[in-house]
């Protein structure tokens, strides 16, 4: 697609062969958004730019005309904490300047627990829309927040510094001394699966015994509530686990961390 359209704010970023080199907002008159995947496009040009999500489906869907402007953060599985987390929230953080200069721009979203983030940041909620998967969204004008890589989870360095302080306000209580080591289970109950290792009981013995006072090992599993959840990792010393999106929970850290 071609990509020669406004650019209304960037992100300054060192080009790298791995991370992202752009980021940036663009600026698409009369064009739709997918929901459930967020493709944007308009009657000319579909705007895949790179990802492999960015399709149109084979079939027709609903169309939902928005009067005026919207700034679409859709992406895939964006109501999941972990995606919205590194693939929406990180677009976020470079928006904010213009959200707060436009008003009138009404913010569309996946949905869960993308909504509970952006009132968390000061949007107001009358702003917010959610898309439902199954219909498409067209506007007079549709501002696609865009980071330029192919890859999930890869963000501008120091990118949540600025959202940080929004979802880490100072009554959210810190410990006076970082002494949790935060060990990040993968069991899943709701989803009849786990992803545990084999060897899990084992490991956590040889951390238990490899600590010092006043170190002290804490087992964490989601209670599906980051604002419940941040101020443990807020304070947490260090975080290890099986590899996995709950270490996007990291993002509430506001020092040097070991992972």
């Amino acid at each position: 697609c071609n990509l020669c359209i406004q650019c209304l704010h960037a992100y300054p970023m060192t080009q790298s062969r791995r991370w992202p080199w752009v980021a940036t907002i663009l600026s698409l008159p009369n064009a739709t958004v997918m929901g459930g995947v967020g493709t944007p496009y308009t009657a000319t040009s579909v705007y895949t730019l790179g990802w492999w999500h960015y399709s149109l489906p084979t079939e027709a869907r609903p169309v939902v005309h928005v009067p005026g402007a919207i700034l679409s953060l859709v992406i895939i599985w964006g109501n999941q904490f972990q995606h919205f987390v590194f693939d929406t929230l990180s677009r976020v953080a470079f928006c904010l300047d213009f959200l707060a200069a436009n008003p009138h721009v009404k913010v569309l979203h996946n949905g869960g627990v993308s909504e509970s983030f952006l009132t968390a940041l000061g949007l107001d909620p009358a702003r917010l829309m959610t898309a439902l998967p199954d219909h498409h969204y067209q506007a007079d004008h549709v501002y696609f927040p865009f980071i330029g890589h192919t890859d999930m989870g890869l963000v501008p360095t120091n990118i949540f510094t600025r959202v940080r302080a929004l979802l880490l306000p100072p009554s959210v209580p810190r410990p006076t001394a970082r002494t949790d080591v935060v060990y990040l289970q993968r069991e899943y109950p709701r989803l009849h699966r786990s992803l545990t290792p084999a060897n899990e009981a084992r490991v956590l013995e040889a951390v238990r015994t490899a600590l010092k006072p006043p170190l002290r090992l804490v087992l964490y599993n989601s209670t599906d509530n980051w604002e419940t959840d941040r101020a443990l990792f807020a304070g947490a010393a260090a975080v290890l686990g099986p590899h996995g999106g709950a270490f996007s929970n990291v993002r509430s850290n506001e020092s040097q961390l070991f992972l």
